[in-house]
């Protein structure tokens, strides 16, 4: 019972964690241009990071979901 527990923390974790970096990713590319790339560059970097996030959220819980089939 205490691994799922922490198995659906991790899950949901990464899951948050992923939708953290994608708004502001976002928000970042979205700002109007001016002298400086740098906003360009951390919006791309944060929604690197983001899907990424999603992407182990997601691994984890069809990882999960088959092991509960199994059983």
């Amino acid at each position: 019972m205490k691994k799922t527990k922490l198995k659906d923390w991790f899950i949901n974790f990464f899951l948050a964690m992923g939708a953290g970096f994608i708004v502001p990713g976002l928000l970042l590319l979205g700002l109007p241009p001016d002298e400086r790339v740098d906003n360009l560059e951390w919006g791309a970097w944060l929604l690197v990071v983001g899907f990424i996030c999603l992407v182990v959220s997601l691994i984890m819980a069809v990882l999960e979901d088959l092991k509960g089939e199994g059983e």
